[in-house]
């Protein structure tokens, strides 16, 4: 494969596409990315509101299962029984970062149907 020099230590096989043409692939991909992540977002937030409302009702809800985009922050809907250590193990974060991310007085203040953002990593 014959190599060319592009900018200092990049290199692209040549004949391969411009830089031009895989700066506007990462764009694509960027902004389908954030499309994707939007979608989820009303998703999550429809479920959690008719997860509360159900919860005014008096109907038992399951507990929601934990999904975490490695690297995203997501939200995490208390359940009955919540703990913030609890919270943090299942989402593999800390207590510190979620009060921090939800600027929580109280740790030991958490309410059923509260929507806590839960920040990537520990």
């Amino acid at each position: 494969m014959n190599l060319c020099a592009v900018s200092g230590a990049l290199l692209l096989a040549c004949g391969g596409p411009s830089p031009a043409a895989l700066q506007a692939t990462i764009s694509a991909q960027d902004d389908l990315l954030d499309a994707h992540e939007a979608a989820i977002a009303r998703l999550e937030a429809t479920v959690q509101s008719q997860r509360r409302r159900l919860i005014e009702l008096g109907v038992e809800t399951p507990e929601p299962v934990a999904t975490r985009v490695p690297g995203r922050q997501t939200t995490h809907t208390v359940g009955s029984g919540d703990t913030l250590s609890g919270i943090a193990q299942r989402y593999g974060t800390s207590v510190e970062a979620i009060v921090a991310a939800n600027g929580l007085a109280n740790p030991n203040d958490l309410t059923v149907g509260q929507v806590l953002q839960i920040p990537a990593g520990p």
